[in-house]
C-alpha cells in the first residue's frame, strides 16, 4: 500500500504543494519524492526488525519444543508445531520436528508421510536418513541395527533416548521381550533419575497384558517427570480400560493443570469423553468429542466413540457414518465393527457389513 504525505492546500501556494524551492539555478526537488526517500531508512529498519523478530520467535519456539521433548510433553509439542504451521509457511525444520514427535508417539505412518514432506521442503539428507531409519527400526525392521546401536548412541548422544526408544519398540515388535526389558533395566540402573526407561517399561508391560506392572511403571515415571502429559494420558487410557474411571479423571485433571490455553490438547478431551461415556453421561461425552473433532475431524478414537454414542441415542444412520469410517481405516477394530453391525441392522442395511 503506497504512502502519501498529507498536503495542506490552504497553507501553501499551488506551486509549493508539489515542489520545494532548491538552491542555485532555481532547481526544484519534488516534495513527494523527498518524503518517500526519507522513509527508506525507516522501511529498512522495519523490515530488518520483522526479520529479526521472526528469527527470534522461531528460535524461541524451537527451544520450547526441545524442552517439551526433554520433559516428555509430546502432545504439547505437537500442538505448538501445529500452531506454527498456522502462523508461518511450512519449512523443513518444522516438518522434521513433526516427524520426531509423531515417531515418539508411535504414530509411524504419519511420521513417514511427514518425512517425505520434509524432503520436499529441503531437509538435509543426514537428518532425514536418521529419522527414516529410526521409524523403520521402531516398526520392527531392525536388520543389522543391533550392530549399529552402540555407535549411533555415541555419535548422536543428543537424541540418545529417542534412539533407545526406537530400538526397544523394535525389539517389542519382534517379540524380543526379554531383550527389550533387559535393555531398559540397564538404562534404568545407569540413569535412575530418568523417567524415560520407566515409561518404556510401562509400554512393554502393557503390550504383554501385565496391566498392574504397566500402571506401576507409569506412576514411577510420572513421579520423576510430573509434566509428562503424554505419559499421563497413556496411564489415563489404561485406567479407563481397566474400569478405574475416577483414577483416570484424576490423571486427566493433572494434564490440564498449568497448560497454555491456546494449545488445546485434543487427547485430554477424547479421554474425558471416554470417561463420560463409561459413566453414561452421553451429553457431556458428546460435548467433549465436539472439541476433539473441531480440531481433528478424522480422529479415530473420537469418531468411534461418537458412533457408539449416536447408536446409544438411537441415531443409527449418523452412527453408521462414523463407524464405517473407523472400520474402513481399521478393519481389525472389533468394537467399531460390532457397533457398525448393530447400526446397519437398525437401518435395515445389515447386508452391507
Amino acid at each position: 500500500m503506497s504512502t502519501k504525505p498529507a498536503v495542506d492546500n490552504e497553507s501553501h501556494p499551488p506551486d509549493s504543494d508539489l515542489h520545494a524551492q532548491g538552491s542555485g539555478h532555481g532547481a526544484r526537488v519534488p516534495v513527494v519524492r523527498r518524503s518517500l526517500l526519507s522513509l527508506v531508512p525507516i522501511t529498512v529498519i522495519l523490515v530488518a526488525g520483522l526479520w529479526l523478530w521472526n528469527d527470534l520467535t522461531g528460535w524461541r519456539d524451537r527451544a520450547r519444543i526441545e524442552e517439551l521433548f526433554r520433559t516428555y510433553r509430546d502432545h504439547q509439542a505437537l500442538e505448538l508445531l501445529r500452531h506454527q504451521l498456522l502462523v508461518e509457511r511450512p519449512n523443513a525444520t518444522v516438518a522434521l520436528q513433526l516427524v520426531r514427535v509423531h515417531r515418539r508417539l508411535n504414530q509411524l505412518d504419519t511420521a513417514l508421510m511427514l518425512a517425505d514432506a520434509a524432503e520436499q521442503l529441503g531437509a538435509s539428507d543426514e537428518a532425514l536418513s536418521l529419522q527414516r531409519q529410526l521409524i523403520a527400526v521402531q516398526a520392527g525392521q531392525i536388520g543389522d541395527f543391533d550392530k549399529q546401536f552402540s555407535k549411533l548412541i555415541v555419535d548422536r548422544a543428543e537424541i540418545g533416548s529417542e534412539i533407545i526408544q526406537a530400538y526397544v519398540l523394535g525389539l517389542f515388535a519382534n517379540q524380543r521381550m526379554d531383550d527389550a526389558l533387559g535393555l531398559l533395566s540397564g538404562w534404568e540402573k545407569s540413569s535412575p533419575a530418568d523417567a524415560h526407561p520407566k515409561f518404556l517399561q510401562a509400554y512393554v508391560y502393557q503390550g504383554m497384558d501385565q496391566i498392574s506392572l504397566a500402571t506401576e511403571a507409569y506412576r514411577r515415571g510420572l513421579e520423576l517427570a510430573p509434566k509428562a502429559d503424554s505419559m499421563r494420558l497413556r496411564l489415563a487410557a489404561l485406567l479407563i480400560q481397566t474400569g478405574d474411571i475416577q483414577a483416570a479423571r484424576r490423571e486427566l485433571s493433572l494434564c490440564q493443570t498449568g497448560r497454555q490455553a491456546q494449545f488445546e490438547p485434543v487427547e485430554v478431551h477424547a479421554l474425558l469423553a471416554a470417561c463420560d461415556f463409561a459413566d453414561n453421561l452421553l451429553e457431556s461425552a458428546a460435548a467433549e468429542l465436539d472439541k476433539v473433532l473441531k480440531v481433528q475431524s478424522n480422529h479415530i478414537d473420537a469418531r468411534r466413540l461418537r458412533g457408539r454414542i449416536r447408536l446409544a441415542r438411537n441415531q443409527a444412520q449418523s452412527a453408521v457414518e462414523d463407524l464405517q469410517f473407523v472400520s474402513q481405516l481399521q478393519p481389525g477394530d472389533l468394537i467399531a465393527r460390532e457397533a457398525l453391525a448393530r447400526a446397519l441392522q437398525l437401518t435395515g442395511r445389515d447386508q452391507e457389513n
